[in-house]
């Protein structure tokens, strides 16, 4: 091999290298963001839950169906929210 092709080939080597490298970062960097929303989301979700315990009445039809359903979770909170993702989910299909 001459000096031309061993410096081009080194070139290649160093550049598909590079852009393999450049890759990897851009799928970790957008890994962290879904990761991220995904964590915000959580966390709006959780605060919609306390509202809406806040504001619910036991004494009525919904209330009594709610802790009848919440029986089926670990606390209150997550049954909310599951409550909630359900509604939220029943709002993009219409």
């Amino acid at each position: 091999m001459n000096p031309i092709d061993r410096m081009l080939a080194s070139l290649r080597e160093e550049y598909s290298a590079r852009d393999a490298r450049e890759s990897r970062e851009r799928s970790a960097a957008i890994d962290r963001e879904r990761a991220l929303a995904a964590e915000r989301d959580r966390a709006a979700l959780s605060q919609r839950a306390k509202r809406y315990l806040a504001t619910l009445d036991p004494t009525t039809r919904e209330g009594r169906w709610f802790d009848d359903f919440a029986t089926h979770y670990a606390s209150r909170e997550d049954a909310a929210v599951e409550v909630l993702r359900a509604q939220d989910e029943l709002d993009r299909s219409l």
